[in-house]
C-alpha cells in the first residue's frame, strides 16, 4: 500500500464538479441506496468521482439485499438491457458480505471482458478474484 505521505489530496467540497442527477428516483423506500447528484473532479493526475445520495449510504441495509453498486466505464458506451448493465469495465460496490452490519469495499474488474461481470455470481469470495484491494485505496489506471 502507497505511503500517507504519496496519497493524494481528496478534493474539497468546493472543487466537486456537477455531472448530473437521478432522473428515475422510485420514492423515499431505498434512499439509502438512490444517487441524488454525481460529481467529478480531475487534479490533472486523478480523476475522482463522487455519487451523493439522498440518505446515508448503507445505513438501511435489508437482510439479504445488502448491496450497493456502480458501474464504471472508461472506453465503451453503457447500456441497460433486461435489466442488466452492459460495457462496464469497472464494478465498484459495497456488500455486506460477513453480515456484521458494516459494508465491505469492493472494485471488481471484468475479467472475462464481456462487460457483464457474470463471472462474480453469488456465493463468490470476491476476496480472492480479480478484486482490488478492499480497503477503499484501490486505483484504475488508464489513459483515455
Amino acid at each position: 500500500m502507497p505511503s500517507v505521505a504519496s496519497q493524494p489530496i481528496w478534493p474539497s467540497d468546493t472543487q466537486w464538479i456537477w455531472i448530473d442527477y437521478d432522473k428515475n428516483e422510485d420514492g423515499p423506500q431505498d434512499d439509502w441506496r438512490d444517487v441524488k447528484n454525481a460529481y467529478y473532479y480531475y487534479d490533472g493526475t486523478y480523476l475522482y468521482l463522487r455519487l451523493e445520495c439522498y440518505a446515508t449510504p448503507g445505513s438501511k441495509w435489508p437482510a439479504d439485499n445488502a448491496r450497493y453498486k456502480r458501474f464504471i466505464n472508461i472506453t465503451q458506451v453503457l447500456y441497460m438491457s433486461g435489466g442488466n448493465i452492459i460495457g462496464a469495465k469497472y464494478l465498484l460496490f459495497v456488500e455486506d458480505t460477513d453480515d456484521d452490519g458494516t459494508g465491505e469495499i469492493y472494485l471488481l474488474k471484468d475479467i472475462i471482458l464481456d462487460g457483464k461481470f457474470d463471472e462474480y455470481g453469488p456465493g463468490q469470495a470476491y476476496d480472492s478474484i480479480g478484486v482490488f484491494n478492499g480497503n477503499g485505496d484501490g486505483k484504475i489506471s488508464q489513459r483515455v
